[in-house]
């Protein structure tokens, strides 16, 4: 797939209410509500709210059914339609896992590398990282895995040092893993102190 230019999820200014409106609902549990009222949206033409839409059919809970069949079908159409990078993300994490698909490393690295090239998400380079020192398929390559570790950390994922943590593990490089480690969970602890209801830093998937 060439390379395409990506969207991250953002609305214009006459759409932040009404989904601050399907956050509120879902957040308050009744995401049934909220799958429904993004449809709305989606009928009045708003093609980023394929993604949520997606999004709600992929995780379940509240009166929604997980579905992945749809969470596929909602994520495509999110990526034709608008060029969300979280739906590009979303699809590399469902082939990787298999999810409603079988599973398929080679469909999951190229929308996980579309990311990378693209937006440079921490993200990206961290799965991209994991399947480099996996060799999942590519062939195994740990330097290439170092270098997509730290660029997630670069980019502010903590997990990145984690990661690269448990390479060093591998390489036999004991006490520099056990150091990246330590370095890690303080990283994360003086963040979760700052912002508690933001764990973006953590995030791996």
């Amino acid at each position: 797939m060439e390379s395409e230019k990506l969207q991250i999820l953002q609305f214009p200014k006459t759409l932040k209410q009404e989904f601050e409106d399907v956050f509120n609902l879902d957040e308050s549990g009744n995401t049934k509500a909220a799958l429904n009222y993004t449809k709305k949206l989606i009928d009045e033409g708003c093609a980023g709210a394929y993604g949520l839409a997606a999004y709600f059919y992929e995780r379940g809970g509240n009166g929604v059914d997980v579905n992945y069949d749809n969470a596929f079908f909602y994520y495509k159409k999110c990526i034709e339609e608008f060029g969300a990078v979280e739906s590009y993300l979303a699809l590399g994490r469902m082939y990787y896992f298999g999810k409603g698909v079988e599973p398929d490393f080679e469909a999951a690295f190229k929308y996980y590398d579309i990311v990378r090239e693209d937006a440079e998400h921490p993200v990206a380079y961290l799965n991209l990282g994991i399947m480099y020192q996996n060799g999942e398929y590519v062939e195994k390559n740990l330097d290439k895995a170092e270098e997509y570790y730290m660029k997630a950390y670069e980019k502010g994922n903590i997990l990145g040092l984690t990661y690269q943590a448990m390479l060093e593990k591998e390489r036999g490089n004991y006490l520099k893993s056990i150091y990246l480690r330590i370095k890690a969970g303080s990283k994360a602890f003086v963040k979760t102190a700052k912002d508690p209801d933001n764990d973006s830093y953590i995030r791996q998937w």
